[in-house]
């Protein structure tokens, strides 16, 4: 309990690795291991790794390079002191969406382990594509919405929206349908702006016969991101590639119905970002979206099937029995860009940053920065403490 340890990123021999430090005075560091490390199966590289404990088992977080499709890793298993190795018998994947990377996390005052994750890939890097939307907007950069990670009893770990969203749901923007059913032709949801908004349901699966369910969200008469519910090959995918004339890409996961009565679904919109959560918040797609406040109608719509379509209804307590949206007024930027390209387009920082001030931990040694500073921190642990710890630049 007197010790501290360091997990570090690392790369031999064109794999990536973890490796593990301990200090008696967060001074002299001691290497003790390789903490975890790839075959070949996770990349070249692991950048931002986190390490922690929930019950009796342990998590290794980490961002593979030259992974293909896989940016978000964890692995859960058992952790050796007197070794300093890392036995993982769990992998899966956080987050399969083009935006959400290097997550580092915290365990709140009330015992809750919180991560946060950057919000951004590598595109905007003009060496990449170019600066993107951000820059001509004169901002660069925000993080995800903070998400309670929880494990099952299969060891697998599930990254559910922090509670504390609940308290910006606007008391007058709730609008709710009972039994909502999708036929074939294009069908509007209301919502209150269609652009800042939280919107659940599920999916019945008992009760629908069409092959697929598309969620179309920031819509206008050109532009759209798609969320495609794929229920007859098992595939979700999510596509942005019209969704604001600069952004590509389509995300796709696995979509294991199997035994399953139900899908849950949990969407997350803000002014240039979407996340996605279903399957009890273990499959998750987020990604940017650089619409503007004209994007902002919400359609469904069911593809080869009968007219009964897929039956819908909201799981939040509230609600219960409804297809509900929730329009949350504090996600939005209500400040218009100087240098406009989209109408009412935010300017500056993504949501997040609100949140900063709620969790001191967060303001204090978890925040990634837009600048390189002169002194980066480092997350460090012991089996009784977890701070940060200043590192030079160089």
């Amino acid at each position: 309990e007197d010790s501290y340890y360091m997990v570090c990123g690392a790369s031999k021999n064109q794999k990536g690795q973890a490796l593990l430090y301990r200090s008696e005075d967060l001074i002299h560091w001691t290497f003790i291991n390789v903490l975890a490390e790839s075959r070949g199966e996770w990349g070249t590289m692991w950048e931002c790794p986190d390490f922690f404990r929930i019950g009796n088992r342990y998590v290794l977080t980490f961002s593979p390079i030259d992974a293909g499709e896989r940016t978000c890793v964890y692995l859960t298993g058992s952790f050796d002191y007197d070794t300093g190795r890392f036995d993982y018998d769990v992998s899966g994947e956080i987050d399969w969406g083009f935006d959400y990377y290097a997550p580092q996390s915290f365990q709140a005052p009330d015992g809750r382990r919180i991560m946060v994750a950057w919000a951004n890939e590598w595109e905007w890097m003009p060496f990449f594509k170019d600066w993107g939307p951000t820059y001509r907007e004169d901002w660069c950069g925000f993080f995800n919405f903070p998400r309670e990670v929880n494990m099952t009893k299969s060891g697998r770990l599930s990254f559910v929206p922090i509670r504390e969203l609940k308290k910006y749901r606007k008391k007058t923007g709730k609008y709710v349908q009972d039994k909502l059913v999708i036929c074939d032709s294009q069908q509007e949801l209301k919502s209150d702006d269609g652009i800042a908004f939280e919107l659940k349901f599920n999916i019945n699966l008992r009760a629908s016969n069409a092959q697929q369910l598309l969620v179309k969200l920031r819509c206008d008469e050109i532009n759209q991101t798609v969320c495609i519910f794929d229920l007859k090959n098992g595939e979700l995918k999510v596509n942005r590639n019209k969704a604001d004339g600069w952004s590509k890409g389509i995300s796709h996961s696995i979509l294991f119905l199997k035994e399953k009565d139900v899908l849950d679904v949990h969407i997350l919109s803000d002014q240039s970002s979407l996340e996605l959560f279903t399957d009890n918040y273990q499959n998750n797609h987020s990604m940017n979206v650089f619409a503007g406040n004209e994007q902002n109608k919400i359609y469904f719509q069911a593809v080869e099937g009968s007219s009964r379509g897929c039956l819908l209804k909201n799981n939040a307590a509230s609600c219960s029995g409804s297809c509900g949206v929730y329009s949350s007024p504090f996600f939005k930027q209500k400040k218009p860009s100087v240098i406009p390209r989209r109408r009412g387009a935010a300017k500056k920082r993504g949501s997040f940053f609100r949140f900063i001030h709620n969790f001191p931990e967060i303001r204090n040694g978890g925040c990634f920065h837009a600048r390189l500073p002169s002194r980066i921190l480092v997350p460090v642990f012991s089996p009784a403490k977890r701070l940060s710890v200043e590192v030079p630049c160089f």
